[in-house]
């Protein structure tokens, strides 16, 4: 199977370290409670008459500590250290612990003077639903240690079908999408399944256009029990054909040639498939012609060409 997704929606979260800052994975159960409790009453507040919100994933949670209170914490460090430390010293070492107290003392006034407080950064997914229409949001959330919202930056907004909405949850809830009686081989069919449509949409420059696309995999492979690029991408094409005029127009499918390197040299990972259509506009004759479809290394459509003669040979 080429798929070339180069993990989960906790997988879809993409931290920014802030610059002189410290990003710390935190792993208190209390804290990450209470920092999704907070988030999820703003977000309530923000939505009010707006829609009903529906919560998806929520990221790891982390603490952005500014260079103040990294130097503090080094201080304090030090602190613990020193009393131990008699043979690097000698008989400074009286005047070292007095000195890095200073320190702790002035740091501590420091931080105090100016406002700086270290604050928790999280990641989460949610829909918000109006009148049957879900739109689903990605935001990172800045939260203060006191549990107010800081600041909340937004990385993805995008409408999703009822389907969609459907295909989503059962992607974050790692459902089974390859169904097999050996339960070992069935796992591992759906951890490399799972990761590589993780991974394609971690490293995508394109976010919301990756999104669908791992859906679309998500429920053919529900479908079909598989993935096989050749029935997947076929598929595309006739997606296409039937919303682009004129081969819309009384389309019949022809041929569908297999996936074939768009180079030989392997330079590139695209590939290429061609598609004979027959279409005929209200009142005219029938129109015989190919097109192909160029597809990246996550079968994404990126370019369309028509050949109105001489198509033959690629098929």
């Amino acid at each position: 199977m080429k798929i070339i997704f180069t993990i989960l929606f906790s997988t879809i979260t993409l931290f920014t370290i802030v610059f002189h800052s410290a990003l710390v994975n935190t792993t208190s159960i209390d804290n990450i409670s209470k920092v999704k409790a907070s988030i999820n009453e703003h977000i309530k507040k923000q939505f009010t008459g707006k829609g009903n919100y529906t919560e998806c994933n929520f990221g790891e949670l982390f603490t952005i500590k500014p260079l103040e209170i990294q130097e503090l914490d080094k201080l304090l460090m030090l602190k613990n250290q020193l009393p131990n430390m008699k043979k690097n010293y000698g008989s400074k070492l009286d005047s070292m612990i007095s000195a890095n107290d200073s320190n702790i003392s002035r740091k501590k006034s420091e931080i105090r003077e100016n406002k700086i407080y270290h604050y928790y950064k999280i990641n989460h997914l949610f829909t918000i639903t109006f009148k049957g229409k879900s739109t689903l949001y990605e935001f990172d959330f800045m939260v203060y240690p006191n549990y107010k919202i800081k600041d909340v930056s937004l990385s993805l907004k995008t409408e999703l079908t009822p389907t969609e909405r459907a295909d989503l949850m059962y992607f974050i809830n790692k459902e089974p999408l390859i169904k097999q009686e050996n339960k070992s081989y069935e796992n591992h069919l759906n951890d490399k399944m799972y990761n590589q449509l993780s991974n394609a949409l971690i490293n995508s420059g394109d976010k919301e256009t990756m999104l669908h696309q791992v859906l679309k995999i998500v429920r053919f492979v529900r479908k079909h029990n598989k993935f096989d690029p050749d029935v997947f991408c076929a598929s595309q094409l006739k997606e296409w054909v039937t919303f682009n005029d004129p081969y819309k127009q009384n389309y019949r499918a022809g041929l569908f040639t297999r996936l074939k390197d768009v180079t030989a040299d392997s330079s590139s990972n695209n590939t290429i498939m061609y598609h004979k259509i027959s279409y005929q506009k209200e009142g005219g004759e029938r129109t015989n012609t190919a097109i192909s479809f160029e597809f990246d290394a996550n079968y994404l459509i990126i370019e369309i060409k028509e050949y109105k003669k001489d198509f033959d040979k690629f098929f």
